[in-house]
């Protein structure tokens, strides 16, 4: 839900910003076509830069609210880092969300899990998972 309202309000701001662009455009009768032409596709670069980066920033921000409702609520999260697949779980664990990162207790300490790199949670009823 949240990235169908993120997507409205980003199509409405670059709308709403071509409107302002155009009618600058239509009062400045005197200058050159190719001027015109110019400002037009430099604006529309960046009018999809911004479109793309504000959709890549909401997917992360999805991903990393899903990863932190799963540790939250107990359950198992793999992650690969430095081609190593790890079970991130509370018990062994700490989530500092300032981070966006995993660091390991007791035996794991040292080991620095940023939650970009985690690709699924399941939840566990046991903690026979844990000990493997």
């Amino acid at each position: 839900m949240q990235k169908t309202i993120d997507f409205v309000f980003i199509i409405a701001s670059v709308l709403i910003a071509i409107a302002i662009f155009y009618s600058v455009l239509r009062q400045w009768e005197y200058g050159k076509k190719r001027i015109k032409y110019s400002l037009v596709f430099i604006f529309m670069l960046c009018g999809f830069g911004v479109c793309y980066h504000a959709c890549k920033q909401s997917l992360f921000h999805a991903k990393v609210v899903e990863f932190q409702k799963a540790f939250k609520n107990n359950e198992t999260i793999i992650c690969f880092n430095n081609q190593e697949e790890f079970h991130v779980h509370r018990t062994t664990f700490v989530y500092f969300p300032d981070l966006f990162s995993f660091v390991g207790k007791d035996g794991l300490k040292g080991v620095n899990i940023p939650i970009s790199s985690c690709n699924q949670h399941i939840v566990t009823h046991d903690s026979e998972i844990l000990n493997d």
